[in-house]
């Protein structure tokens, strides 16, 4: 539905609304946004703010999208927070640095907001320093795509879940530096060929910290390690896979792997 509140003669309600790229386009200037909700049922439920802790009443831009896809494209301006509400969004090939550049927060649970596909793609790649928060990614293909990369400038993922499909071919992160230094905090993954693959080429650090890496054939893969700063490995724990922790190639750099909890 679009333009809707330009014409005053029109009511939506009772409406069942899944998967649309943008469910409403409104003018929040004449339209009660909190009453568009309440009247209609949303199986997924996407919105825009310019900050972290908004919430749908912040919203900015007047739409209201069904995909995550459609929230990032269209941003209202970069740096804006993409609010995903609880639901199961079936996307891949999904980039932070789509539109002007958004960061992407779950406003339920990981265990709510689920992001998956059966395409032998990846789900999301986060760049740009962007920030992504709360999500489960459940990928169904076991193929040799990453659920996530992370590829540039001090992007952040956090609190979030991996359930592979299997442990032949799929990795669940793919963290590399760029310009600035990417962290994966608080992250549960199981079920992977790879959990996280780490590759520290430039001149900062690449960190995975307070995370659980499980029932995968390598937990945690660190790929090259060229910098003095490397790769930090921090408060994790790192059990029941075929292989903990594997240093493929550590020339000239720094691997530091502090406090963790390693049990097979």
């Amino acid at each position: 539905i679009t333009d809707f509140g330009s014409n005053s003669g029109l009511t939506v309600e009772d409406n069942d609304f899944d998967d649309n790229g943008a469910h409403i386009d409104f003018d929040s200037g004449s339209v009660d946004a909190a009453s568009l909700e309440s009247s209609n049922n949303f199986a997924t439920f996407v919105f825009d703010t310019t900050a972290k802790d908004d919430t749908f009443e912040d919203q900015v831009g007047d739409v209201i999208y069904g995909t995550v896809g459609g929230g990032i494209t269209n941003v209202d301006s970069g740096g804006n927070f993409i609010q995903v509400r609880p639901g199961t969004y079936e996307e891949s090939g999904l980039t932070t640095e789509s539109g002007s550049g958004a960061n992407l927060v779950a406003t339920g649970s990981a265990s709510e907001t689920v992001l998956t596909t059966s395409a032998e793609a990846t789900i999301l790649d986060i760049d740009g320093g962007r920030e992504v928060d709360g999500f489960t990614f459940a990928s169904t293909t076991d193929s040799s795509d990453t659920d996530v990369t992370i590829t540039a400038g001090g992007a952040e993922l956090s609190n979030s879940t991996f359930s592979g499909p299997g442990t032949e071919d799929r990795t669940a992160i793919a963290v590399s530096d760029d310009d600035a230094d990417p962290e994966v905090v608080n992250v549960t993954v199981s079920d992977y060929a790879v959990g996280i693959t780490a590759d520290s080429t430039g001149s900062n650090v690449v960190g995975i910290q307070d995370s659980t890496v499980t029932d995968s054939d390598v937990g945690i893969e660190v790929q090259t390690a060229l910098n003095n700063n490397g790769v930090e490995i921090v408060r994790n724990t790192i059990a029941d896979n075929t292989v903990g922790v594997d240093v493929a190639d550590p020339t000239g750099g720094t691997i530091a792997a502090n406090f963790n909890n390693l049990v097979n």
